[in-house]
C-alpha cells in the first residue's frame, strides 16, 4: 500500500469539505441575495 502524501491528504480533505459544505454555501448565498439568484449560486459553487 502506497503511503499517502501531504498533497493526497489535502486533496481528500478539500473533496470531503466540498461535498459536505456545498449545500450550506448555496443556502447562505440564497439567504443573503434572494431566491431569484439560486440558479446562479448553484452554478458558481459547481464551477469553484
Amino acid at each position: 500500500m502506497a503511503k499517502e502524501t501531504g498533497y493526497d491528504k489535502v486533496n481528500s480533505l478539500v473533496d470531503h469539505l466540498f461535498r459536505h459544505e456545498t449545500g450550506k454555501m448555496v443556502a447562505v448565498l440564497t439567504r443573503i441575495f434572494g431566491i431569484h439568484n439560486l440558479q446562479l449560486f448553484q452554478l458558481e459553487v459547481v464551477l469553484v
